[in-house]
């Protein structure tokens, strides 16, 4: 198995660090779903990995055969000096994000190829191209692909330990508002898309399952237990960026997260 692996490519996944003062500390330490979505895309005959650089340093020699970098507005220059690093060994990096996909010839000086929108329908076409030894300078992703199917995000890649125990999750993407003030439009469209109910269900379900709460609820009643949510790790952060536009669908999903007995942002 471990001379399979090392004949496998290496895709580097990196979130770059925000550069803050050094008396400056996070109390809240989220997780993110951007680049596990893109590894739930990347076939199995690559080692894909992903380094948060808030919690670990990136090793530039650990002889990756391709990074992509994702990166929102005060991370980018630091992600400029990590794909400068890669690109100084001969490692092609790409990179995507909210940033790049707004100001794509800027990240053009820094990177090989930019992806801009939804990384995870153009993913493929990139490592085919990766494989022939042609990288496009750009990618582009539209805001209308249809969310059925859509993988579940590689949450395994993620160290628990750099994060809250709090489960990202999301069920639909774009906005039917224009608001002139607001950049989710642009990144991810007017079209209102919803991925099917029971596709959103099921993932929770599979992380939840029934838990520990919900089959001894009545059990550590009696006894006057309630153990914290928090403890039980059992909390869920939607991060859409209109949750609720359709009511009637709202209504259902929250139906299932009652039974579940969970806590929900």
């Amino acid at each position: 198995m471990d001379k399979l692996m090392d004949k496998k490519k290496k895709i580097l996944l990196v979130s770059p660090a925000r550069q803050r003062d050094k008396n400056e500390d996070f109390v809240f330490k989220m997780p993110f779903l951007n680049l596990p979505y893109l590894a739930a895309v990347t076939p199995a005959d690559y080692d894909v990995s992903i380094v948060d650089e808030e919690h670990e340093q990136v090793d530039f020699e650990a002889g990756a055969s391709l990074v992509a970098l994702s990166a929102q507005t005060p991370v980018a220059p630091r992600a400029y000096q990590i794909a400068k690093q890669f690109k100084m060994r001969g490692t092609p990096v790409v990179m995507g994000g909210v940033h790049v996909s707004t100001l794509p010839d800027e990240a053009l000086k820094h990177v090989d190829s930019v992806i801009i929108g939804e990384g995870e329908f153009v993913w493929k076409e990139v490592l085919e191209d990766f494989e022939k030894g042609h990288l496009k300078s750009v990618y582009k992703s539209g805001t209308d692909y249809d969310l059925a199917g859509l993988s579940w995000p590689r949450r395994d890649l993620l160290n628990p330990k750099f994060y809250i125990p709090l489960t990202m999750l999301e069920t639909t993407r774009g906005c039917p508002h224009k608001c002139d003030f607001c950049g989710v439009s642009r990144f991810f469209g007017h079209h209102y898309r919803k991925r099917p109910l029971e596709e959103v269900v099921n993932e929770i379900q599979s992380i939840f399952g029934n838990g520990f709460r919900h089959r001894f609820n009545h059990y550590l009643s009696k006894l006057g237990i309630d153990l914290p949510y928090f403890i039980e790790r059992r909390l869920i952060y939607f991060i859409d960026s209109n949750f609720a536009a359709d009511q009637a669908y709202t209504r259902e999903l929250m139906k299932t997260l009652a039974e579940l007995d969970v806590l929900w942002w």
